[in-house]
This record gives structure tokens, C-alpha cells and sequence, in this order.
């Protein structure tokens, strides 16, 4: 899914957690993301890899 739609989802209280596949690629402009929802997320678990982080959120309500 992308950012905004995300961003919808969460502003609705649709979502649980968010289970983050990263991968550190500069392709441009784009979307945050997280914006407007700091403070309402919890870190549950980060798993680094040489490639890709795999971060876990839980949403707090």
C-alpha cells in the first residue's frame, strides 16, 4: 500500500500494526510514511539485515 493510503487507514482506526519491509533506496520524491501519526506508534521489534530492515509497529490507541 502506499503512504496516503496508509495514512487514511490509520486515521480510521482500521490498523492493528504495521509489519515494515525497508529497503534503503533513494528513488525520489515521495510520500511520508508516518507523518501526522508520531506518538502513536510502538516499536515491537527492528531486524536489520545488509539489505532491508524489517520493523514492527503496534498501534496505540
Amino acid at each position: 500500500m502506499g503512504a496516503e493510503t496508509a495514512r487514511q487507514a490509520l486515521a480510521l482506526g482500521l490498523v492493528d500494526e504495521l509489519d515494515l519491509q525497508i529497503v534503503p533506496v533513494l528513488l525520489g520524491a515521495g510520500a511520508r510514511l508516518v507523518d501526522g501519526v508520531e506518538g502513536q506508534l510502538e516499536q515491537v521489534s527492528v531486524q536489520p539485515s545488509s539489505r532491508v530492515v524489517h520493523a514492527r509497529y503496534r498501534v496505540l490507541r
